[in-house]
C-alpha cells in the first residue's frame, strides 16, 4: 500500500502548468511547506494523490447525515454487515466522484 501511495504522489495531474505552480509555491513558501509535510511532496508536485483522503472523509460524513433523511440508507445501516457493505460501496463511489469533481474543477 505504501508503494502505491508513493507512486501516486509522483504522478502529475494532466493540464497543470508546472512553471506557474512553481511560481505559486515560491510566493507562499511557509504555508505550502507546512501542507507538504502531510502529503509527502504530493502537493508541491500537484500529483494524483494531492487530495489525500479528504474526498473519502467528506463522503463518509455526507452518507452519515443522509442515513437520517433517506429511508433506504437507514434500512441498510440496520441490516448489519451486509447493509454496511452497501453503504461502504456508496461511500467509495461518492468519494471517487468528489475527487474527480475536485480535480476537474482545478484545471
Amino acid at each position: 500500500m505504501l508503494i502505491v501511495v508513493r507512486l501516486g504522489s509522483h504522478i502529475p495531474l494532466p493540464g497543470i502548468d508546472k512553471q506557474a505552480l512553481a511560481n505559486l509555491f515560491a510566493q507562499v513558501v511557509s504555508r505550502s511547506l507546512f501542507l507538504d509535510l502531510f502529503l509527502p511532496g504530493a502537493l508541491s508536485r500537484f500529483s494524483l494523490f494531492a487530495l489525500g483522503i479528504m474526498p473519502y472523509i467528506n463522503a463518509s460524513i455526507i452518507m452519515s447525515l443522509l442515513q437520517s433523511v433517506v429511508p433506504l440508507f437507514e434500512q441498510w445501516a440496520k441490516e448489519g454487515q451486509e447493509g454496511r457493505s452497501k453503504l461502504n460501496r456508496n461511500i467509495i463511489s461518492m468519494g471517487n466522484s468528489s475527487a474527480w469533481f475536485n480535480t476537474s474543477c482545478r484545471n
